[in-house]
């Protein structure tokens, strides 16, 4: 379940505006914004990670598509 996640590392200046990049909503740019603020979210391991919480985005599950996935 990797999910869509763009191929970005914490120490890339830019990893936060290229994850927002694939959103297609203003609200999943909003989610994005809240969870990397609230949990201090890096990119590690194609998923956002940080303070115990683990957040993918766009994820396939069956036939349907999560726009995140948090902990599997």
């Amino acid at each position: 379940m990797d999910g869509h996640f763009p191929d970005v590392v914490d120490h890339d200046q830019e990893w936060l505006a290229k994850i927002k990049a694939c959103a297609e909503s203003p609200a999943e740019t909003a989610f994005i914004d809240a969870m990397v603020e609230e949990y201090g979210l890096t990119p590690k391991d194609r998923a956002l990670r940080g303070d115990g919480i683990v957040l993918r985005m766009q994820v396939e599950v069956d036939r349907y598509r999560l726009d995140f996935l948090v902990d599997e």
